[in-house]
């Protein structure tokens, strides 16, 4: 056992990096005020503030509109491989990352902590969730195209 070692302090400790703000962990709240700070020094406001609100009609449209042209964009393996597999495993793994989100959540987080926000984001998050509610039938048209693939010789 080492005797005498201590762990670092670490985001904000007064050890590590005590003049340098740029190596810590940055508030959210900070972020929101400085958006706020630009668009009051300006006079024109942010972007999403400027917004009018949309009606619920309007949101759903947008939110399926949205999932849409984000899944016919992940449609693209489809069209690649083609010496090397079938058409409908193409398919198949195409419609199989259409749930994906991962990337998708973080940048809405991020936005979030910048103090984005609107309707962007109220579209952008249904959008994401609408694509994972539909996971399961997503794996029914995976599972549908799979099983009419011809063995290969």
């Amino acid at each position: 056992m080492l005797v005498g070692l201590s762990m670092p302090v670490i985001l904000g400790g007064s050890e590590q990096h005590a003049g340098d703000v740029s190596l810590r962990a940055s508030e959210p709240a900070a972020a929101t005020e400085a958006a706020a700070q630009i668009g009051k020094e300006d006079g024109l406001g942010t972007v999403t503030a400027s917004q009018t609100p949309m009606s619920a009609g309007m949101i759903a449209l947008h939110v399926i509109v949205v999932t849409l042209i984000s899944n016919v964009g992940k449609l693209y393996p489809a069209s690649c491989y083609r010496r090397e597999a079938h058409w409908r495993e193409r398919l198949a793994v195409a419609v199989g990352m259409f749930p994906r989100g991962e990337v998708g959540a973080g940048v809405l987080v991020v936005s979030i902590s910048y103090g984005i926000g609107g309707p962007i984001v109220t579209v952008a998050m249904l959008s994401l969730a609408l694509n994972l509610l539909l996971t399961g039938v997503f794996i029914l048209i995976v599972r549908k195209l799979l099983s009419g693939v011809p063995a290969r010789t």
